[in-house]
């Protein structure tokens, strides 16, 4: 059944076969794939390393990254505040430096009023001169001396027109006469001219000498008591002098009020209280006050308006200086 004429394989002269075996074939064919493999597995390692340190770096760059946006965040949150802070600080030195300038314009207008008044405080104290002035000359036109003081504000009933005993408040009956004649004139002045408009007050200022008083409530007593007896002289007389009494002020107050001043004024050039000064100083005098305070406060507040301004002034320009300096 088989051919025993089967060829033999070749073979070399020592016997081996010249032809590669189908196993050598395969087994170099797997020697060959392993290194590619290897190759393979190595470069893909290598790869991963590199995509491995790439992705380290990447993931620290971003690291970084997410850290400057932190901080430049933080520092623009800095800065929104910071200006923010300015802006309030810009707003509330605007608000100071309007206050201020609305403040000095205050005062600024309160001090030409102030002007103003003075101004007219002096209109009113010449109509208050003119008015004693007035009553002066016509008392004199019936041999009634009166004096004006200084300041043109009283009228000083003259020793020989009026005096008091030592210790008493009665009006002499020689002086009834001179007595009701002055209240004649002055309610004739007060109640005709518009002068009298000016007037709060007409004070009946009773006086003493130093002469100490025993009866009577001392001196304060007794100089009250003077300046009455010569109130109802005018309260009870026939004259004009019996007006006054009805005489008002601009307040709808009753214009006339008695007063005493014990030894506590005496005349100025009589303040030594000597003998005969002490006569002189038993005597009844009549203030005229008008109806504002005197011309002189006004000037005094007039000048703590001015001092106070230019303090206003010089913080104000020194609020400036530092809000500009703010601003740089």
């Amino acid at each position: 059944m088989f051919n025993k004429y089967r060829e033999e394989p070749f073979q070399d002269s020592e016997g081996e076969s010249p032809w590669i075996s189908f196993t050598d074939l395969m087994a170099g064919f797997l020697i060959v794939l392993l290194l590619a493999l290897t190759a393979a597995i190595i470069m893909l390692t290598l790869e991963q390393a590199e995509l491995r340190k790439e992705r380290e770096t990447v993931s620290e760059e971003l690291q970084k990254a997410r850290v400057a946006e932190a901080k430049a965040r933080e520092e623009l949150e800095k800065a929104l505040l910071s200006r923010k802070k300015a802006e309030d600080e810009k707003s509330r030195m605007l608000k100071i430096s309007d206050q201020f300038v609305k403040l000095i314009n205050d005062i600024k207008k309160t001090q030409e009023e102030i002007v103003l008044t003075i101004g007219q405080m002096d209109d009113y104290d010449k109509s208050r001169k003119e008015l004693l002035t007035d009553i002066q000359r016509r008392l004199k036109e019936k041999n009634i001396e009166i004096e004006i003081s200084k300041a043109g504000d009283i009228l000083h009933i003259s020793e020989s027109n009026l005096s008091f005993s030592l210790g008493s408040y009665k009006v002499e009956e020689k002086f009834d006469k001179t007595i009701v004649t002055i209240g004649d004139e002055v309610a004739n002045q007060l109640s005709t001219s518009r002068l009298g408009e000016i007037i709060d007050t007409v004070f009946v200022e009773g006086h003493t000498d130093n002469v100490r008083n025993a009866k009577e409530m001392g001196n304060w007593g007794l100089s009250a008591y003077r300046a009455i007896s010569v109130w109802n002289h005018w309260e009870h007389s026939n004259g004009k002098a019996n007006t006054l009494q009805t005489l008002k002020n601009k307040q709808g107050e009753a214009l006339f009020s008695v007063t005493g001043y014990g030894e506590t004024r005496p005349r100025e050039i009589f303040a030594a209280q000597s003998t005969i000064d002490q006569a002189v100083n038993r005597r009844i005098d009549l203030r005229f006050n008008l109806q504002t305070a005197k011309s002189d406060l006004l000037k005094q507040l007039s000048t703590q308006v001015n001092d106070t301004l230019k303090k206003i002034e010089d913080a104000h320009q020194t609020l400036q200086k530092q809000f500009k300096e703010k601003q740089r």
